[in-house]
Parts: C-alpha cells; structure tokens; sequence
C-alpha cells in the first residue's frame, strides 16, 4: 500500500513539475510577445502625439491662414505672384 501511495505521490509531483514548466514557458512566450507590442506601440503613441498637437494648432485660424498662404492660396482680392527658379 505504501508503495502505491508513493507511486501517486511521485506521478502527482511530476504531473505539476511538467504543467510549472509548460506554464514557464507559455510565460516567456507571452513576455517576448508583450516585449514586441510594446515595440510598436513606442513610435505610434509618438505620432498620436504630433497629430495631436497639429490638430490643436489647426484650430487656431491664424494657424490655418498661414498653411494656407504657404500652400498658394491668398484671400479674396489678393494677388498671387509665383517666382518660378531658373534652372
């Protein structure tokens, strides 16, 4: 009987040695692939921040006036003159 109980004793310990070690490594795996996010999340969330801050400066009129001058367009009666390099 002794023997028994120590067979299911050796046989339960080895069952929850084998499940610590797949978890060890199901854990590792989730680290390198949180490792990996968090990788693409670094540039992302700086990009997020630079939209942010073009479009709080978009709301500002004066902001969007000059963008718009800067792309070629004047207000109404305005001239535009496009000074073309030579080459």
């Amino acid at each position: 009987m002794k023997f028994l109980l120590y067979a299911l004793t050796v046989v339960a310990l080895g069952s929850l040695a084998f499940q610590l070690y797949r978890l060890a490594i199901k854990k590792a795996a989730l680290e390198r692939e949180l490792a990996a996010l968090e990788a693409k999340i670094a540039p992302l969330s700086k990009e997020n921040a630079d939209l942010e801050n073009d479009l709080a400066s978009l709301k500002n009129s004066d902001t969007v006036l000059r963008e718009l001058r800067r792309a070629g367009y004047a207000a109404p009666g305005e001239k535009v003159y496009i000074i073309i390099p030579k080459q």
